[in-house]
């Protein structure tokens, strides 16, 4: 029962990201895109993984890299269009896909507010 229901909610959060993914413009929205897939990050892989891109995009703003930022945004934008356009997505590829999303919203937060 247990089981279901954190399928049923896992469902829930994926359809509501997967739609507010593009509408995402306002500071606070990304702050809140970082919060929930960080969260799902750690839960579905481990917290080593937030540590290690924590670390990543603290030596980016430190040093400024925005050419780094740029870029990845650039690859990571075909890839999150990729997953909005499928209509179901499995266990391993929603992961992959918090993943991303994490590690793009991260990005977009730092070349807009932090790094210039």
């Amino acid at each position: 029962m247990k089981k279901l229901l954190y399928i049923f909610i896992g469902l829930l959060f994926i359809s509501s990201s997967i739609s507010q993914t593009s509408a995402v413009d306002t500071k606070d929205a990304i702050f809140k895109e970082i919060a929930l897939t960080t969260t799902q990050v750690e839960k579905d892989y481990s917290k080593k993984y937030t540590e290690t891109l924590d670390l990543y995009f603290n030596k980016i703003r430190y040093y400024k890299e925005v050419n780094k930022l740029k870029d990845l945004e650039n690859k990571l934008e075909p890839i999150i269009e990729k997953y909005n356009k499928k209509t179901y997505l499995n266990s391993t590829q929603k992961k992959e896909f918090n993943l991303i999303k994490n590690i793009y919203y991260r990005s977009k937060i730092l070349s807009l507010y932090y790094v210039k």
